[in-house]
């Protein structure tokens, strides 16, 4: 079976528990003692590996590839989630609008919020909303990707920590209609809510 790692790993399993006990005899501890018990833990996870390839397939949801059992973030590939656009132009201190014009800046505030009345102190964000991060969104508002929240968490407590403004009382999720929490399962915005109040 050349390229089908499933059944050639249970072949190998095969071989080894047939090693211990040969036709006609019970197993005794001199069988058992030839077995080699990595291989058998090694025959076992590419096993179940492969089965579960087969059973529940799954796919990094940024890139769509073939999602990695080890270097991955959630249900995200590693590469995929270290390419995600992060903000790193300097913000508007108000409303977090990156910077794109020439030169470089510190603090800036941008034309639109020195005409607007605000009602709050400040927004902030971590990253564009596009690429990899607009599917990662996506995934964990309504593909019930609700694993994702630590991980979102992180960034959000990463913006939050560079901003160095942490001067305030509690972490509150913006409400979700009771129809909506029915059909996704879970608020969101409460689940990183929870996760950004533990850690800060």
């Amino acid at each position: 079976f050349d390229g089908f790692e499933p059944f050639n790993a249970a072949i190998r399993l095969s071989s080894v528990i047939l090693a211990m006990r040969p036709a006609g005899r019970a197993a005794s501890c001199c069988y058992h003692t030839r077995m080699n018990r990595g291989s058998l833990i090694a025959a076992l996870t590419k096993l179940g590996r492969g089965a579960t390839k087969i059973v529940l397939p799954s796919a990094c949801v940024a890139c769509g590839e073939e999602l990695p059992w080890r270097d991955r973030v959630g249900s995200c590939c590693r590469r995929c989630w270290d390419d995600l656009p992060k903000i790193t132009a300097p913000k508007c201190v108000r409303c977090g609008m990156p910077w794109e014009g020439a030169g470089k800046l510190e603090r800036y505030l941008c034309i639109a919020c020195t005409r607007r009345r605000w009602r709050l102190g400040w927004i902030d964000g971590w990253g564009a909303y596009r690429g990899g991060l607009e599917r990662v969104l996506h995934a964990f508002k309504f593909e019930r990707h609700d694993f994702l929240d630590a991980a979102l968490a992180a960034l959000v407590e990463e913006s939050l920590r560079a901003r160095g403004d942490l001067a305030f009382d509690a972490v509150v999720a913006v409400p979700m209609h009771p129809r909506k929490v029915r059909q996704r399962g879970y608020n969101q915005s409460e689940l990183l809510a929870r996760r950004i109040a533990a850690a800060l």
